[in-house]
């Protein structure tokens, strides 16, 4: 049972604050730091793994806010989220990534059996134990955002969520290669939208945020940083 849902009454309002805010979080016409914005605490939406591993840029910051408030909206017997790496306060190597060293990629877990989420820090799923249904909520809700450069999932785990997309929501097969493109097909990091395989993500969605309209990032850092994680991302490391 999700903590802190409001009570039947209070979900109407709820319902018409969600409806009414925009997909994206609000743009601000400023320069942004490299994680220079840590994740609040927000009992019932999310919960931190490591506060000291929870800083990101004040768009990333913005933007999870607006998806834990709407997977709460439709999911709301769900566990809240469990948000575990995103960078460290100003950015630099996280120990244990290759990436999360600019305060724009989150680690968010998976759900399992449900709606719950590994409260108790994450754990490699097989495809059978995936929450399929809340877990491509989770995902449709990054992708609504216009700001998910990608994501990265273990393929098993991809292939599960594009089946239930196209026999389960009525994705048809075009819409639903654009945002699962077969591993084969190798897609160029400066896609968009793209969930794509990495090794060791069994556990966990691995997201790139873009900055929304009107945000001004550093052009050469985020230009090295949006080339990916990687040119090969079938190596065995943890982005």
């Amino acid at each position: 049972m999700r903590i802190g849902v409001p009570p039947e009454g209070g979900l109407l309002l709820l319902f018409a604050a969600i409806i009414a805010a925009p997909a994206q979080a609000a743009p601000s016409d400023k320069l942004v730091a490299w994680a220079g914005a840590q994740l609040p605490d927000a009992d019932g939406l999310y919960q931190r793994w490591d506060p000291k591993r929870s800083w990101a840029t004040s768009y990333v910051i913005e933007t999870l806010e607006v998806v834990a408030e709407r997977v709460a909206f439709e999911l709301p017997l769900a566990d809240p989220l469990l948000i575990g790496d995103m960078s460290r306060r100003g950015g630099g190597r996280l120990d244990g990534h290759i990436s999360h060293d600019k305060g724009i990629d989150v680690d968010i877990g998976l759900f399992m059996d449900d709606g719950r989420q590994p409260l108790g820090g994450f754990v490699d799923l097989r495809p059978s134990q995936l929450d399929v249904k809340s877990t491509w909520i989770l995902v449709r809700t990054m992708l609504d955002t216009g700001q998910v450069q990608f994501i990265l999932l273990d393929q098993g785990l991809i292939d599960r969520l594009k089946s239930y997309a196209i026999n389960e929501v009525g994705l048809d097969r075009a819409e639903a290669e654009a945002i699962f493109p077969p591993r084969e097909s190798k897609p160029a990091w400066s896609e968009k939208g793209v969930v794509r395989h990495a090794p060791n993500h069994k556990s966990h969605l691995h997201v790139r945020l873009l900055p929304p309209d009107g945000v001004i990032v550093r052009p050469a850092d985020y230009e090295a940083a949006a080339a990916g994680p990687s040119e090969t991302p079938t190596e065995p490391d943890s982005y």
